[in-house]
């Protein structure tokens, strides 16, 4: 069983910890980890000129056309993007921390206020290619480059027939910006599917910092089914999707607080996995 986790340290002898840019070909693995928020300050490092990256061959992630040892960034995101694709059509399980789009942020004094999250407004950098009249078409910053934009839910949840109007809205749309509530305990949730992620949601569970819950018309779509849900709201806050292609699960975020919390947290997703890969 091979386990990559992507952007989101995970300290366990069956994981790989790699980045989007370094980590080797993606359909090569049973199992992907992706953290949006991870892989959003990763890009947003290397715009800043705060980070570099390099491929797992060693050339450099650039801006500029590929060549002299160094990858444009842009062809490397589309392929990670036709990547899992494969990955998916291999039967492969992507596993992924639920983040909305928009997040919500308060000061203590002050009302709570709506965030653009930094991947959309950084896309005309990223993309260059973006005529100026198609950023104007798109109001308040809002592109269709996301924090899920390398996967296609639309291909995943309705294969090589994916109606025109889907993409990566077919679940983007559903998630909500949560309060990230901690200090929880087994107690306060109600656990729907008894089979999946049992180890790392009843005993992590005070770890639980969810900052995202789902809107829940989605329990009437066939293609999901609820995994997790608070007690006092029955707020859903983690989901499975039923795919064409491969297996699709959405987590509440965990905190880390320290490397033992890290590695508990990896200990029970081996556990959960090992579990799902041969029930």
């Amino acid at each position: 069983m091979r386990i990559l986790s992507l952007h989101y340290p995970l300290p366990n002898a069956q994981i790989d910890n790699k980045d989007i840019f370094n980590a080797p070909a993606l359909f090569e693995y049973d199992v992907i980890i992706f953290h949006p928020l991870g892989f959003e300050q990763a890009i947003f490092n290397w715009l800043n000129d705060e980070e570099e990256f390099y491929t797992a061959s060693g050339e450099k992630v650039i801006q500029e056309p590929s060549g002299n040892n160094a990858r444009n960034i842009y062809e490397i995101l589309e392929q990670r993007s036709n990547e899992i694709d494969t990955f998916l059509k291999r039967d492969g399980i992507l596993i992924m921390y639920a983040v909305p789009e928009m997040a919500i942020t308060a000061d203590p004094e002050e009302p709570a206020v709506v965030q653009r999250n930094i991947f959309s407004r950084i896309r005309l950098k990223l993309f260059p290619q973006s005529s100026n009249q198609e950023a104007e078409e798109l109001p308040n910053e809002q592109f269709s480059t996301s924090r899920y934009s390398l996967i296609n839910f639309g291909k995943a949840f309705f294969g090589e027939n994916t109606p025109n109007d889907l993409g990566e809205g077919v679940i983007t749309n559903w998630i909500i910006p949560g309060s990230g509530f901690t200090n929880m305990t087994e107690n306060d949730f109600n656990y729907f599917n008894k089979n999946i992620f049992q180890n790392l949601l009843r005993n992590h569970a005070k770890n639980i910092a969810y900052q995202a819950y789902f809107d829940p018309s989605i329990q009437d779509d066939s293609k999901f089914s609820v995994i997790l849900t608070t007690v006092k709201s029955e707020t859903i806050i983690a989901l499975a999707a039923n795919c064409v292609y491969g297996q699709i699960f959405f987590l509440p975020c965990f905190t880390q607080a320290s490397t033992d919390e890290a590695m508990t947290e990896a200990r029970l997703l081996v556990n959960d996995i090992d579990f799902i890969m041969n029930k």
